[in-house]
């Protein structure tokens, strides 16, 4: 199980100013397609993720009461996955792995808020540059692939840029669908 951040715009943007504009926030633009969201939100969207590897440290929704209490306890989370069906094998390697992401993302973490403000900052850039008419975030935990998965979403929450702020950013739960606009 690994969390990433997805990312979706309105159809027809010009993607590859997109991916520049990404890349000038040491961000990547890998497209995508997943049913459910399509499903959820409309067919005039593009899907997109913004790194390579998961998002498991993200700073985004730390402050949410959902995110609180995250790898405090590991045999809480076996539990939770044993549920899911998977092998001892796997949950340990699965484990294993996260332990080591949260280790590296320990010794490599920026500042506190530094991935916030970034986030504002692509957004924005985004939207008042005319590259689409809104942004959407869905932060969601994977078991499966990124473009294959069901993703039951909790709901949808529509922001202004004014405010897009790091706090708001802070707060965002999983598998809530958010929207900013101009």
């Amino acid at each position: 199980m690994c969390t990433f951040i997805i990312s979706i715009i309105s159809e027809s943007p010009d993607i590859e100013k997109i991916k520049k504009s990404a890349k000038d926030f040491d961000l990547t633009c890998y497209t995508f397609e997943n049913r459910s969201i399509t499903d959820h939100i409309g067919e005039k969207n593009v899907q997109f993720i913004t790194t390579k590897e998961c998002n498991c440290a993200t700073e985004l929704g730390l402050g949410s009461e959902e995110f609180e209490n995250i790898g405090k306890n590991p045999e809480e989370e076996r539990k939770k996955i044993e549920r899911k069906g998977w092998s001892r094998a796997k949950i340990n390697r699965w484990m294993e792995e996260r332990e080591k992401i949260r280790e590296r993302d320990k010794r490599n973490k920026p500042l506190p808020g530094s991935e916030l403000k970034k986030w504002v900052s692509f957004i924005s850039s985004i939207l008042t540059q005319g590259f689409s008419s809104f942004y959407g975030i869905i932060i969601h935990d994977f078991d499966g692939g990124i473009a294959t998965e069901n993703i039951p979403l909790a709901g949808k929450l529509e922001a202004s840029l004014k405010e897009l702020t790091p706090e708001y950013l802070l707060e965002l739960k999983r598998d809530v669908f958010y929207q900013f606009s101009r």
